[in-house]
């Protein structure tokens, strides 16, 4: 019996190492203290109100920030980057129109393009900081669209999700997909 026992315990030990053993104690790590924050910065570079924001990381850090900005209707969207080799923030610029801007959606993909989705009075538009350098062109991807959602593929693409009204006053549900790499 003890023998059938101890074959028992070995192909246990085999199949699930540690199982029946005192648990080892591990040594403790010395705590570190995280980096303190910087101070906070004015998105708005000290003109007007801003409000609204939302942001996104890239995937070599290069961070964006949009927000709405203005002190009374329109508001418009700007957008400040922060460089991932030099940590600065670049002066803020406008990527809409001067129109109102409703809700504002922004994602990372994984080939390192941002793309901002909002709705406007115009409709529901689009714009990509490609390469961690420069703005693509705005594009309107519908002209009546409500409760959008925007989305990071895992292929480093962009999938938008929201409702359209077609003829008749039917209500669908539209998606449009940006593959990796492009604008």
């Amino acid at each position: 019996l003890a023998l059938g026992h101890q074959c028992v315990h070995d192909a246990a030990e085999m199949a699930f190492p540690g199982v029946g053993r005192a648990p080892q104690q591990r040594a403790a790590r010395p705590y570190k203290q995280p980096r303190a924050l910087e101070r906070g910065q004015r998105a708005d570079d000290g003109g007007g109100v801003a409000r609204d924001h939302a942001a996104a990381v890239a995937p070599d850090g290069t961070v964006v920030t949009v927000f709405k900005h203005g002190s009374s209707a329109p508001m418009v969207l700007n957008a400040r980057v922060r460089d991932h080799a030099t940590g600065e923030w670049a002066p803020a610029v406008q990527i809409s129109d001067a129109e109102s801007v409703g809700e504002v959606r922004i994602v990372a993909g994984s080939d390192g393009n941002i793309t901002v989705m909002w709705s406007a009075n115009s409709g529901l538009k689009a714009k990509t900081f490609m390469d961690s350098s420069y703005w693509g062109t705005t594009e309107t991807l519908e002209t009546q669209a409500y409760g959008d959602e925007l989305v990071a593929s895992p292929d480093g693409g962009v999938t938008a999700a929201y409702g359209a009204d077609i003829a008749g006053g039917n209500h669908v549900v539209r998606l449009l997909t940006r593959p990796a790499g492009s604008s």
